[in-house]
């Protein structure tokens, strides 16, 4: 399943996330910063939900440390996120979307249980089951243009 350019916008936010902090590689917490930041839903949703993208980059520098920025270094996916993308993908074809947004991103993480960025939220204090209780609510009444079933 192909990902729309929003979904494909935060997956290079993360990776520049990632390079800003010296890390050689892009986890599931930098996609985290990245949806933080992103001006989209998948923002509100966290933030409503009680995560606070202060605390998620003070708790990323005291648990991950920063790297040297400055030099090149080689970046992948972390087996972790490519779970969570597999995840987005699966959520997108049962939600019958055509393609994967960042919401779809969220849910995969959402149900990624050993996922770094998840254990993130839950020390803030954010509730898993409201987080996604509240994702399902806003696809079910925000349908995405082009979700529409063929005649």
């Amino acid at each position: 399943m192909r990902f729309d350019p929003a979904a494909i916008e935060l997956l290079q936010c993360a990776s520049r996330r990632a390079r800003q902090m010296g890390h050689s590689y892009v986890g599931s917490i930098h996609l985290l910063l990245a949806m933080q930041e992103d001006p989209g839903m998948v923002s509100r949703l966290l933030r409503m939900s009680g995560a606070d993208p202060m605390i998620t980059e003070s708790m990323v520098q005291v648990f991950y440390g920063r790297g040297t920025p400055d030099l090149p270094l080689p970046q992948g996916f972390t087996t972790r996120l490519r779970k969570i993308l597999v995840r987005a993908s699966r959520e997108a074809r049962n939600l019958r979307s055509r393609s994967v947004r960042p919401v779809h991103i969220l849910l995969g993480l959402i149900r990624e249980p050993d996922a770094a960025a998840r254990e993130m939220l839950v020390l803030q204090g954010v509730d898993m089951d409201t987080l996604f209780t509240h994702t399902m609510d806003y696809l079910r009444w925000d349908p995405w243009p082009g979700e529409t079933s063929k005649k």
